[in-house]
């Protein structure tokens, strides 16, 4: 149970991290 909670945790973190760096790269590219 608490490795279904980490590795739930650490999923969330990822998609978190990686509409980050899209958000950033479209915030750059719209200059």
């Amino acid at each position: 149970m608490v490795t279904l909670l980490a590795v739930g945790c650490g999923f969330i973190a990822l998609v978190a991290v990686g509409a980050l760096a899209v958000a950033y790269v479209i915030w750059k590219n719209a200059d």
